[in-house]
């Protein structure tokens, strides 16, 4: 166990314009994942890595759509 090292923050895209609560995770939102150096994950071929701090840079390379196959809001324990 690496604690704070193994921590993502889950970020929602603010490029997408919404009225719902932005803590609230919804199927089919785009998210971002911020590691505990600050910086966001991205992927390229085989390498996963968090290179970008500049949130604007990570956002035009790597968003993730969160899916689920059931109806309502992304909880806890949801898998």
């Amino acid at each position: 166990d690496h604690g704070d090292w193994q921590m993502f923050v889950i970020e929602k895209s603010p490029f997408v314009i919404e009225k719902t609560d932005r803590t609230i995770f919804q199927s089919g939102d785009v998210v971002f994942l911020r590691a505990h150096t600050g910086r966001y994950v991205d992927v390229e071929e085989t390498w996963v890595r968090a290179r970008w701090d500049d949130q604007s840079h990570a956002m035009r390379m790597q968003g993730l759509v969160i899916v689920k196959h059931s109806p309502g809001a992304i909880m806890a324990g949801d898998t």
